[in-house]
């Protein structure tokens, strides 16, 4: 599905604005689009010759969804839809003018060499990526190879379906081998909020250590409750604000016992931390 098109002008036209029985241009393939859609399905530009290859005319409707989530955190005015980028024959997800960022959103699987291509392309022109991976094809039981090397790189995960519903989240994950075991936390980035490090982290807890080679993230995801407590991830992220995080309801190792501390016993140890720093300030 695709949510821009050219006109006849050569103008940029949103989904929006676009008027039916009216040819478009697909901005990548060049081929001649319509608008389809209505009340009961998502409106959006389709190919009048299928059999052009496009990656484009691929795109799911959750991958919009995705995308229209994006929007909504950072803000109409900060980020662009399906920017294109003539030089380097790319259409980016999302494209943070002001910050530099692209935003890419991969609902299907996809090889660690596409990865790497599209992060050097875009770093060429300067700009960064970050990566919002869909559970329909990552965070398995096993990790794939382009999972495990977007580990050093900025990137989150998202459930969103069909009807808009989920979030992007960002989790820890521990690991035997390439096995994964689902996460003890799970956080929600304000995208909006960008935070550039200026330098790696000193003291890594293994959790996150190859978020050492992160040069950017955002407010209130892992990494920002980890830099804000300074030390032990899994001790200090109680005294931090922990409204944000909790713990992953598919942690296989997530017993009773870890149940009663996590919803009883750690609201007390937070309340005599406060308690303990309010009497010594």
């Amino acid at each position: 599905m695709q949510l821009y098109a050219w006109d006849r002008k050569g103008s940029l036209c949103s989904i929006v604005e676009a008027e039916s029985q009216i040819t478009y241009t697909c901005m990548e393939c060049g081929g001649p689009l319509r608008v389809r859609g209505g009340e009961r399905r998502q409106r959006h530009y389709y190919h009048l010759q299928s059999s052009r290859p496009c990656r484009q005319e691929g795109k799911s409707l959750e991958h919009l969804q995705v995308q229209y989530a994006l929007l909504d955190s950072i803000g109409q005015k900060n980020c662009f839809l399906e920017r294109r980028f003539p030089e380097i024959r790319r259409i980016a997800d999302v494209c943070c003018e002001k910050s530099k960022l692209i935003i890419e959103v991969q609902c299907s699987p996809i090889s660690i060499e596409e990865v790497k291509e599209r992060n050097r392309d875009y770093e060429s022109i300067g700009y960064r990526v970050l990566w919002i991976l869909h559970e329909k094809s990552f965070r398995k039981r096993w990790i794939s190879a382009a999972e495990n090397f977007l580990l050093s790189s900025p990137h989150y995960f998202t459930n969103i379906n069909k009807d808009g519903k989920g979030k992007i989240y960002d989790t820890l994950d521990t690991w035997n081998g390439a096995k994964r075991q689902y996460a003890s936390f799970r956080s929600y980035p304000c995208l909006g909020k960008i935070k550039n490090r200026k330098r790696r982290l000193e003291q890594n807890h293994p959790l996150i250590q190859k978020r050492a080679f992160w040069e950017f993230h955002f407010q209130e995801d892992i990494l920002d409750y980890y830099e804000r407590a300074n030390s032990d991830l899994l001790g200090d992220l109680e005294r931090v604000n922990v409204g944000n995080i909790f713990f992953d309801k598919r942690d296989k190792n997530f017993s009773l016992k870890d149940a009663i501390f996590f919803y009883c016993l750690r609201p007390i140890k937070i309340l005599w931390y406060l308690l303990l720093e309010k009497s010594l300030s």
